[in-house]
């Protein structure tokens, strides 16, 4: 998923792993959809004290 957040300028796109789960009828229409993916890449990293943290913990500290 490509995520450009209001206040970005257009050229500032991040990516974020995600994932989308489909179940389908007898007929081959969907009829539930859900979309799963990690707000800490793209939302929390953005907060100054808690994007430092979030960082530190996915570099091993």
């Amino acid at each position: 998923m490509e995520v450009n957040l209001r206040r970005d300028p257009p050229e500032r796109v991040s990516r974020v792993m995600g994932m989308s789960h489909m179940r389908f009828n007898a007929e081959g229409r969907i009829v539930i959809q859900q979309d799963s993916w990690a707000p800490s890449d793209v939302l929390y990293c953005r907060i100054p004290v808690a994007g430092w943290l979030i960082n530190k913990v996915k570099a091993g500290l």
